[in-house]
């Protein structure tokens, strides 16, 4: 068992992405989901930060969830390609909360969110 576990993290830090339970997407955003408190959980967006615009995070409160992992991967090799950001987050308490992204241009600030999504959960 424990060699199994040990075989389980090896692989998760090779690929650069951590292990989540419930990987949520845009279409996932406004249904309040049931999580356990120590479970991880994913949320993957499209994204072309080529443009300037990148999905920001936030946890409300921020008590309940912190971000373990934030990496982008592109869809093909090509300069300037859209891709997926990937969120990976571990629920740390029980209780309700939320996860908002909304997709912007850093360096312009909130106003200039072209998109913006809650993703709502109840930790048990």
């Amino acid at each position: 068992m424990k060699v199994a576990l040990a075989a389980v993290l090896v692989i998760a830090c090779f690929c650069g992405r951590a292990l989540a339970a419930d990987i949520l997407t845009e279409a996932d955003a406004g249904v309040v989901r049931a999580v356990a408190a120590g479970e991880t959980i994913a949320l993957r967006l499209p994204e072309n930060p080529s443009t300037g615009y990148v999905w920001a995070i936030e946890v409300d409160p921020p008590s309940a969830a912190a971000v373990v992992a934030d990496y982008w991967t592109a869809r093909s090799g090509l300069i300037g390609a859209p891709g997926t950001r990937e969120f990976t987050l571990a629920v740390k308490r029980a209780g309700p909360f939320s996860i908002r992204v909304k997709n912007r241009r850093p360096w312009e600030g909130d106003a200039s969110a072209t998109q913006r999504l809650i993703f709502r959960f109840d930790a048990r």
